[in-house]
C-alpha cells in the first residue's frame, strides 16, 4: 500500500492534478490510498457537489482530515465506511 498526501484542492486546477492520467503516472491503485490534508471543496462555488462527488469516484481509499473550507452539509449526507 502507498499513500499520496494533498490539500487544498479547490478547483479545476487543483483537480487536474489527480486526473486519472496523473494518478496512473504515479502508480496508484485501489490497493493505495489517498490521504487528504484538508481543504477539499470550495462551499462557495455552485458545483461544490460536483467537485465533491470526484472524489468518490476514485479507485483508491480517500481519507479526509476536514479543513476550514469544506462543505459540511454535504458531508453530514454522505454515509461513514469502515474498512
Amino acid at each position: 500500500m502507498r499513500f499520496l498526501l494533498v490539500g487544498d484542492t479547490h478547483g479545476e486546477k487543483d483537480l487536474g492534478k489527480l486526473r486519472a492520467p496523473e494518478v496512473a503516472r504515479l502508480g496508484l491503485g485501489e490497493q493505495d490510498a489517498i490521504i487528504h490534508l484538508g481543504d477539499l471543496g470550495a462551499p462557495w462555488r455552485k458545483d461544490s457537489d460536483d467537485v465533491l462527488k470526484w472524489w468518490q469516484r476514485l479507485p483508491m481509499q480517500v481519507i479526509i482530515c476536514l479543513g476550514n473550507h469544506e462543505n459540511y452539509g454535504w458531508i453530514a449526507r454522505q454515509p461513514v465506511l469502515r474498512r
